[in-house]
Parts: structure tokens; sequence; C-alpha cells
């Protein structure tokens, strides 16, 4: 049995195109996306879709699809300002979301493919005459109409995934807790770890979140990073690189290797 897994897609569908064609889904060969679907690329929404359907023809335990900064971000500005619409008073307690537009997605492009060419055009042809609390609102009132099914999907994401040999995560864990790793890291930080880990740990972490260049002190590198101990980071900075890197692992062989 061989686990492929593959980290910060970021909305490159054609670079994760092209690292599926490096994963064998046959027999009981398991596939790990360790998040970060959306943002950067120019097609979150078809990325996020391709993932989904690879889980209804193969099965949740076969494509295991894990929670990643950018999705909790955006679920957290859905939240946030779909109250907006409903409640127009008080809006000054929204400006704490992360994921804005004009931060997260200044030039729409994550919006862009969400949304229907009708609805994306009603948007842009309203916006000048918004607030910016006001924009977010209509953003969030049509990326629902148009992705409400696909965002609810995206919400029951787990934030890690263990295996006998492996955790799986999308940013890190709190390995200071040792066996009781889980009983002390909190969701936040399995998004948001930003301190490399290094060393021996009592299983291999397997995460993505900080580019193997910056791990490297490589510029331009863009592969997998591996402290040689119990660590595997696997950003390849997708959107300078134009590719994904996919790390597999052999039950058999007990090995890894990049793709």
């Amino acid at each position: 049995m061989k686990r492929f897994m593959m980290s910060d897609i970021h909305g490159f569908y054609e670079a994760f195109e092209t690292a599926l064609n490096k994963v064998d889904f046959s027999g009981e060969n398991q596939l790990f996306l360790l998040g970060d679907y959306i943002d950067y690329g120019p097609d979150s929404r078809k990325v996020l879709e391709k993932i989904k359907a690879l889980q209804e023809i193969y099965g949740s335990q076969k494509v295991i699809t894990l929670m990643g900064n950018h999705e909790k971000a955006l679920l957290d500005w859905l939240e946030e300002y779909a109250d907006i619409n409903r409640h127009i008073c008080g809006v000054e307690q929204y400006r704490d979301a992360e994921w804005l537009l004009s931060d997260a997605d200044g030039d729409y492009g994550t919006l862009r493919s969400f949304l229907s060419a009708r609805h994306f055009r009603e948007f842009t042809e309203k916006e000048a005459r918004l607030s910016g609390d006001s924009q977010n609102a209509e953003a969030v009132r049509l990326l629902l109409e148009d992705a409400g099914e696909l965002l609810a999907w995206m919400r029951h994401l787990p934030y890690y995934y263990e295996t006998e040999r492996q955790i799986l995560v999308h940013a890190g864990i709190a390995e200071w807790g040792g066996e009781d790793w889980l009983c002390v890291t909190s969701e936040a930080l399995m998004v948001g770890k930003t301190t490399v880990s290094r060393g021996n740990f009592y299983k291999d972490v397997i995460a993505g979140h900080i580019s193997t260049a910056k791990i490297s002190g490589d510029r331009t590198y863009d592969g997998i990073w591996s402290d040689g101990s119990s660590h595997y980071y696997l950003d390849g900075t997708t959107w300078r690189s134009g590719k994904i890197p996919v790390l597999e692992y052999d039950a058999e062989t007990g090995r890894y290797r990049e793709r």
C-alpha cells in the first residue's frame, strides 16, 4: 500500500492535474491533500471541485482532504459577513475578519473563480457604490448563491489525519506534547504554525504551509524538504515554481520518495 501526499495547490489547476498523474489510485493506496487549495492561482473553485469529485469517486478514506489556513480564513469570512446580510446594523464588529476582498483577494481572482460570469459582472458593477463592509457582504451573498454546496463541503474538512506511522496536518502540531500532542494542539496551530520543527518525533509529521524554499534557505528550491529524521514539508511554492511536489510513502518498504 502506498500513500501519496501533496499540499498548497493554491488555485493552480493545471499543476494539480500534473501532480495527480503521479498518483496511483489502485488497491488500498491513498491520496492525502494537506490544505490551501485556494487563492493566488486562477482556478480555486475548479481545484476544489476536482478534489470533491475525487472523494466522490474513491471515497473519503482513500482521498483524505485536510483544512488549510486559506480555507479556514475564507470560511470564517463567509460566516461573519453572511450575518451582515441578516443584520445590516452594527457592521463594525466584522472588521476583524481575516479574509477580506481588499486583502486576500484584492484582484478578485478567487471570487471570480467561484462566481458565475453573470454574478461576477453584477458584483463589479455594484462595488464602486458600496462601502468595504458592504462589498464583502455582497460578495458573500453571491458566493453562497453560486457555490453554497461546495462551501458547505469545505466546512467539514478535518484538521489532521493520523496513521500508524504519520501525522498529517497543514502547518504543524505541538510536538512538545509528545504522544499527547492532540490534547495540547489547537486547530489554529494545525493550520497556522510557522515554526519549523526538526529532529526525532515518535511519528513522522508531514506538513505544508511553509515554503520549502524558505526552510532550505535556497530561494530556487521547489521540492520536498526533509530533516532526515521525522519531518517532511511539502509546500513547493507553486505560485512561483508552477509545480506541486508529491511525496510517496511505501508501507511495505517503509520508505519515502519524491515523485
